[in-house]
């Protein structure tokens, strides 16, 4: 019986081995693959816009319509910023909210919002002197949704071309703006 059971116990210690070694060589290619999608989620982020609510003081946000410059003063009950925190409650409903963003994040071109399933527009200043060029989001008040999380989804294309889409989650009528997707 020694020679079976040596025979037997180099068969299953073959197995084993080889068993073990799978293993690791699937657990090995699960960490190379997380690695590798971490990477991606870096680079979405990194070549993307990073948009917030603007934070610094400012006196006037600019608009060019139909060849005019025109705009609203920051201290416009609603214009969202360092000034006003959050539109009246008592404003009619479908008023024009503006809130000036900052891009803290790459340029992209071909940009659009949507804001909870309702086309939105994103608009940037034109460029004069006294102009940051700020970007600005313009959606309608809706007062009892005022103060309710609302989801924001920015469409665009980097410089070199690439296609994506980022999720954001804001207060309706309040200074508040957080990119939600990509983390």
């Amino acid at each position: 019986m020694g020679i079976i059971d040596a025979i037997l116990g180099a068969i299953v210690g073959s197995i084993v081995t080889f068993l073990l070694g799978r293993g690791a060589r699937n657990r090995a290619e699960v960490r190379a693959a997380n690695a590798e999608q971490e990477l991606r989620e870096v680079r979405r982020r990194g070549r993307a816009p990073y948009l917030v609510p603007y934070p610094d003081p400012f006196n006037f946000v600019y608009e060019m319509k139909e060849g005019q410059t025109t705009g609203w003063s920051a201290f416009n009950r609603k214009v969202l910023s360092w000034t006003n925190h959050e539109v009246p409650r008592t404003m009619p409903a479908n008023t024009e909210v503006v809130m000036p963003l900052l891009n803290q994040g790459e340029a992209a071109r071909r940009v659009k919002a949507e804001i909870d399933g309702q086309q939105s527009s994103i608009y940037q200043e034109p460029p004069m002197d006294s102009s940051d060029k700020k970007h600005f989001i313009v959606y309608r008040y809706i007062p009892e949704r005022h103060g309710q999380v609302i989801h924001m989804k920015l469409t665009f294309e980097t410089r070199d071309g690439w296609k994506d889409t980022h999720l954001y989650e804001l207060r309706h009528g309040v200074h508040s703006l957080t990119r939600i997707e990509p983390s």
